[in-house]
């Protein structure tokens, strides 16, 4: 009877925290953040490209995608894409207030036009 009320108490422990780990799981989805962009010169832009790639790498990114060829499904493609992987959305959102990528973002506006920014949450598991 002792051994029966100890394994069933160790296999709740074991079920309890199972429990949580997947919760906590849960509550952390990966983001993806995707800027649209249109470089209309490319030595001016370059400066704040390099700060924000510098940037990305520092606050926990993985770039996916910087300017690669968009092969277009439906609709307008964009002239210039990168998309960035984060471990949450809270950390995405981090980056982008930074006070660095705020300036960077000011700063490409003379070298670009029709900037477009979002931060997409990504199914759970």
């Amino acid at each position: 009877m002792k051994y029966g009320i100890g394994i069933a108490l160790i296999a709740g422990a074991a079920v309890g925290a199972a429990a949580t780990h997947g919760l906590h799981a849960q509550a952390t989805l990966a983001a993806y953040s995707v800027s649209e962009i249109e470089v209309t010169d490319q030595n001016g832009y370059a400066p704040a490209a390099a700060i924000l790639t510098a940037e990305n790498k520092k606050a926990g990114g993985r770039q996916l995608s910087r300017g690669g060829r968009v092969e277009i499904v439906e609709g307008a493609p964009p002239k210039r894409i990168v998309i960035s992987e984060w471990k949450s959305m809270a950390e995405a959102k981090a980056f982008y207030a930074s006070p660095t990528v705020k300036k960077a973002f000011e700063d490409r506006k003379k070298f670009s036009k029709g900037a477009r920014t979002y931060i997409v949450e990504a199914l759970p598991n």
